[in-house]
């Protein structure tokens, strides 16, 4: 018997075992050495012995799990404890010449400093105004050779997408000066007249879910970084501003110039 083991018996014929170290814990064993036997098996032919064997290591287990070196008692390796890094918003909007003053119109749109907090909650009123309309209507132009609302509606996710990106860049260190885009060119490459207007609305959905889920995890430093994007100097923070200013702004010219409604601009 191996030192240290706990001494017990196996009580011959009853298929128990008799323990001499109490708490007695009474496994059940399916196997009792054959009259005329020892408890180490003498006299046994070797196929019987193995298996009697076995049935004895089977009721050894509940005693070699306190043994340090069975697999079974060897302790979890512990996981790397790291700092979390909590992500923070911006407290401060962007300054001037933080971007280009040319998009004091959408920046100055929306109040503030919850940027993210914005993002989030003026998206629903802009789906529900145009969950509102038909597919005829997402056809409507307010004047002739403009975009109809359901290209100026790409024209707000591409712009989305494309400021987003920008805003990845720079908050991951790139410091690679980024094109800018032609807006009339994308309007008329662009598939949007030729999808449903429903589907567009949903595309503008998953678009902001996923510039939420970005904006959500950046850290404090990160806001405040600094790259170049046609050929302008511009923050991240700034971009999240242009973002959420510039669907406010088409959301108004939605209202006032293609559904001729007489309402104040908003501010967010």
């Amino acid at each position: 018997m191996p030192k240290g083991m706990p001494h017990f018996a196996l009580v011959r014929g009853s298929g128990h075992v008799r323990s001499d170290n109490p708490p007695v814990v009474t496994p059940r064993c399916n196997f009792a050495p054959p009259c005329g036997t020892s408890a180490t098996g003498e006299g046994l032919d070797q196929r019987t012995k193995l298996s009697f064997f076995a049935a004895f290591c089977d009721l050894h287990r509940p005693y070699a799990s306190k043994n340090k070196h069975d697999p079974a008692r060897r302790p979890r390796p512990q996981r790397a404890r790291h700092e979390e890094t909590l992500t923070t918003m911006p407290t401060e909007r962007p300054k001037p010449g933080e971007y280009n003053p040319y998009y004091d119109k959408y920046i100055s749109l929306i109040l503030g400093n919850d940027i993210v907090g914005t993002l989030s909650s003026q998206l629903p009123k802009t789906i529900a105004l145009l969950s509102s309309l038909s597919e005829q209507d997402g056809e409507l132009r307010y004047a002739p050779g403009k975009w109809s609302l359901k290209e100026a509606l790409g024209h707000v996710i591409d712009t989305e997408r494309i400021m987003t990106y920008r805003a990845l860049c720079i908050a991951r260190g790139d410091r690679t000066p980024m094109p800018g885009f032609e807006q009339n060119e994308y309007a008329r490459e662009g598939p949007h007249s030729s999808v449903r207007l429903t589907d567009l609305v949903e595309e503008l959905k998953n678009v902001r879910a996923a510039t939420l889920a970005f904006f959500r995890n950046l850290r404090d430093g990160d806001w405040k970084r600094q790259g170049v994007a046609n050929n302008d100097s511009i923050t991240v923070r700034a971009l999240a501003y242009i973002i959420a200013g510039h669907e406010l702004h088409h959301r108004n010219i939605f209202e006032e110039r293609y559904l001729g409604r007489q309402v104040r601009a908003e501010i967010a």
